[in-house]
């Protein structure tokens, strides 16, 4: 992973060597629709796609109309071919695309609404397809924060296929597995903390670590709990667990979690392979 920085939006010449738009075929969908055939994307002709992509999160995807025409050609100048709009639907104007003041967020903000469809459209007319991907930041895992207007019709599309699919509590205890016993311990015992205002660390008698949350921090990450030196050899195919919610790996091996304001008394399980 590297950084994407777009240093200015005025395109090159049209033709320079530093100008790959002819990579792209535009408009966006002008051959079918894209599908995946035996591993691999194809065009309505059953040609073969590939994608160069980039994230469009947040404000980001909700340009004005000049910005969104000077963005399509200088996408399509780097030879990207696809945007993903993620985050669209987490928050409301002018962050995201519901309308400020709905609570449910089930209305959309019209100006929103525009400034998404006409950059989608400026994509299109430069070969740049749109992967509009909203359902996990919408619900984000957490069903239990959704308002109670989409609470219950998840809960009873999730129950009904969850009956159909295994017929009984008993047998979808079966498949799902039970609790295990704990393995080996492979983390190291001494750990660190980032906001050591908002923890309280202390050893167990069993050689348990246990962790108290005094305060909730207004942010997640400030409060952070990392075991550092590990490598990959000792932890792999182990699993670790803590009550918190888990961020990533870095570039120095070290597992760290976050504990913010959705903290509760449940174990997540983070795998790492």
């Amino acid at each position: 992973m590297f950084p994407f920085v777009i240093a200015g939006l005025a395109t090159p010449p049209a033709g320079s060597v530093v100008d790959v738009s002819w990579l792209n075929d535009p408009p966006a969908g002008g051959h079918g629709f894209v599908r995946a055939r035996e591993g691999h994307f194809v065009d309505g002709r059953g040609q073969r796609l590939r994608f160069l992509a980039s994230n469009f999160t947040f404000g980001s995807c909700f340009p004005d109309h000049a910005d969104a025409d000077k963005l399509a050609a200088r996408l399509a100048s780097l030879g990207i071919n696809c945007i993903r709009f993620h985050h669209t639907d987490n928050q409301a104007a002018p962050r995201g695309i519901w309308k400020a003041g709905t609570p449910k967020k089930n209305e959309f903000d019209p100006d929103q609404l525009d400034r998404l469809d006409y950059f989608i459209a400026a994509l299109k007319r430069h070969g740049i397809y749109a992967d509009i991907n909203n359902e996990n930041s919408l619900l984000q895992l957490k069903v239990s924060s959704l308002p109670e207007y989409y609470r219950a019709d998840v809960l009873k599309k999730w129950n009904l296929w969850l009956k159909a699919r295994y017929g009984s509590s008993e047998k979808l205890a079966a498949a799902w597995g039970r609790p295990e016993e704990l393995g080996t311990n492979l983390l190291p015992a001494r750990l660190n903390t980032q906001g050591g205002q908002y923890l309280a660390v202390t050893n167990g008698s069993a050689g348990e670590i246990c962790i108290s949350l005094l305060t909730v921090p207004e942010v997640s990450w400030h409060a952070q709990l990392q075991w550092a030196g590990l490598t990959l050899e000792e932890v792999e195919a182990e699993v670790a667990k803590a009550a918190a919610s888990p961020v990533a790996w870095d570039a120095e091996a070290k597992l760290s979690f976050d504990i913010g304001p959705r903290f509760k008394t449940l174990w997540y399980e983070i795998v790492v392979e």
